[in-house]
């Protein structure tokens, strides 16, 4: 179980579209809280107040929808190259790549939103 749970890990870990989704997220965030008040400045409006909290942190819907993306991406990762009927034909039980899964999955969003928090805490200095 634990070197199944590795395996996962490491497949996230050595995924591109992970790697790209996080930077795309943290590109956005930045763009969102640095360049638009200095562009509501240049109009001359008020710029409204970013105080990051984590509740702000993981209802951007940067964070989310890119989140879900990733996990979608690895949770068919496998399936898509048929590796999965080779691994669950020569475990002892099934449920135990669902678990592995979840587990990975869970290691996954709790990277995305520490990485989330720390650019929006970040960015609205």
């Amino acid at each position: 179980m634990g070197n199944l749970i590795k395996m996962d890990l490491y497949k996230i870990r050595k995924s591109k579209f992970y790697w790209i989704s996080m930077l795309i997220m943290a590109a956005l965030t930045i763009v969102v809280y640095v360049l638009l008040p200095i562009l509501q400045r240049a109009i001359g409006e008020d710029p409204s107040d970013t105080v990051a909290t984590l509740s702000r942190s993981i209802s951007t819907p940067f964070m989310t929808s890119l989140m879900f993306l990733s996990v979608v991406h690895f949770s068919y990762m496998d399936i898509a190259n048929g590796y999965i009927k080779n691994i669950a034909g020569q475990l002892p039980s099934k449920g135990s790549t669902v678990i592995s899964k979840f587990i990975a999955i869970g290691v996954h969003n709790l990277v995305f939103l520490i990485v989330s928090s720390a650019v929006n805490t970040f960015a609205s200095m």
